[in-house]
């Protein structure tokens, strides 16, 4: 593929149009890289520091977010074409070919970073992913200046910098200000020094709706304008090849959708009316219930059969199982209405810890609670503690001969969390993607409710719940947004 064509390809599927024309103007020439007629075309154009260009398209677009994704692709192709920097154009253009026809993004950002540190300004460099959620920035693939190969890709992208408060990097990243930063002096960057440390030079990852996306980060020495340019080329290149991976993968998801959508159609008519039996079944079970446990407590006032003490125990037993069963799928099966209200975290934290110190003390979990009392959250209480009891309940569970249980608490600008660690071991990876499902339990005696009724909770408050494992065990993160934050 010529890069005319190339560069062609790459507006029209990061723009979702046809173009039917395109001229470029630049080092004082014209180049019409497509000529067809522009009768009910529309046209737009856009001017650069050293270029001009103008197409001609059919279809809708957002005039804005085009001449945006235009100049950039525009200023790349210009730069490869005047081939004063960086070197290695035919890379460069196989590279935008990549880009194009949806090659492996691992690929393209790995072979990014390896043409980052041939150039002579730049022995090692970075790509970072932005978590907008936990503030964080993650590794995703690294190049270093021996053997010049990315050989450290699986333990970067293990690596994360969280943002707990304003730095040189996040002014970088949210204001677009590439420039010169010491990462020596950046805080929490220690665990990124043997890979990246000392004076480095950084450029923003930008989305498509202008959004961040994460950052660039190379180190070398001799610093100049033309280094600068060169990394700017690279980050602009590789915010096109992430915003065209999404963009197909949102493509490639949307078309799954509609050929799965006749297939699961009458499923999920099905599910619905199966939804409405198990409430209504629930419901009508609950009444003859609470009738049987009453009748055998008072047989067992006159009992005096050690048999059937035994027996009428083991009535009670299981009707105390049900009834709790069937409360669980009415709770379920309703829609949460909630009482939002402001509450000092720390306070809901240890009321719980109150309700359930009987079950604590039982299980010999030792319990360390971190949170600061000036924060304070917007939730409904009882719904909340109802979460909080749920996962602290799941942690006692999985530690049957006792463990830590650490409860701690970070607040960002738009969120707050809430995380819950155990030493149980962990979740199994199998068991990751189910954990929050409905009438899943890795437990015999479990209803596979009480997390899944903790993830509806929390979406209803417009905040999440996720799990990860660390070395010890699993850590469950609840996720509320502030007033004003991403959710609001």
């Amino acid at each position: 593929m010529t890069p005319d064509a190339g560069l062609i390809r790459l507006l029209e599927n990061s723009l979702g149009i046809s173009i039917v024309s395109c001229t470029i103007v630049f080092s004082g020439k014209t180049h019409s890289l497509l000529s067809g007629k522009e009768q009910e075309a529309h046209l737009l154009e856009v001017a650069g520091e050293s270029f001009s260009c103008t197409i001609g398209y059919r279809g809708s677009a957002d005039e804005e977010k085009a001449r945006l994704i235009l100049a950039d692709a525009v200023s790349l192709y210009c730069a490869a074409m005047k081939g004063g920097f960086p070197a290695e154009c035919a890379k460069r253009a196989d590279l935008l070919g990549s880009i194009v026809s949806g090659g492996s993004i691992d690929n393209i950002l790995n072979e990014l970073v390896l043409l980052i540190v041939a150039t002579p300004a730049f022995d090692s460099a970075g790509v970072f992913l932005l978590n907008e959620i936990l503030l964080e920035l993650r590794g995703l693939v690294y190049a270093g200046e021996a053997e010049n190969k990315a050989g450290k890709g699986i333990s970067f992208r293990s690596r994360k910098i969280r943002f707990t408060k304003k730095s040189p990097l996040s002014d970088i990243m949210y204001f677009g200000r590439s420039g010169t930063v010491d990462l020596d002096k950046v805080e929490d960057w220690k665990g990124m020094q043997d890979c990246l440390k000392g004076e480095a030079y950084a450029c923003p990852l930008i989305n498509m709706d202008g959004s961040a996306a994460g950052m660039v980060i190379a180190t070398g020495g001799g610093y100049s304008d033309e280094a600068a340019a060169i990394l700017q080329f690279y980050s602009n290149l590789c915010s096109i090849a992430l915003s065209n991976a999404n963009m197909r993968g949102e493509l490639i998801r949307l078309k799954t959708y509609e050929e799965d959508f006749e297939k699961v159609d009458y499923v999920s008519k099905d599910l619905v009316k199966m939804g409405m039996l198990a409430a209504t079944v629930a419901h009508e079970l609950k009444n003859p219930l609470v009738a049987i446990g009453g009748f055998a407590k008072r047989l067992a006032a006159f009992g005096s059969d050690p048999r059937m003490d035994n027996y009428i125990a083991m009535i009670q037993s299981e009707v105390t199982r049900l009834e709790n069963l069937v409360t669980e799928i009415l709770d379920y099966s309703k829609s949460i209405d909630l009482k939002i209200e402001r509450l000092r975290l720390d306070t809901v934290v240890n009321e719980t810890l109150r309700l359930l110190s009987e079950s604590i003390s039982i299980g010999m979990i030792h319990v360390s609670k971190s949170v600061d009392p000036e924060i304070s959250v917007h939730a409904d209480k009882n719904r909340f503690i109802q979460v909080l009891i749920n996962v602290i309940i799941n942690a006692i569970q999985i530690m049957p001969s006792g463990g830590d249980l650490k409860i701690s608490a970070e607040e960002s600008s738009e969120t707050i969390i809430l995380y819950i660690k155990d030493t149980g071991g962990g979740v199994p990876e199998c068991e990751m993607e189910k954990i929050f499902e409905p009438f899943h339990s890795s437990k015999q005696d479990g209803t596979g409710l009480g997390l899944s009724l903790s993830k509806k909770i929390m979406t209803a408050h417009g905040g999440q719940i996720t799990v990860t494992n660390d070395e010890t065990g699993a850590v469950f993160a609840l996720i509320l947004p502030k007033p004003g934050g991403f959710n609001d």
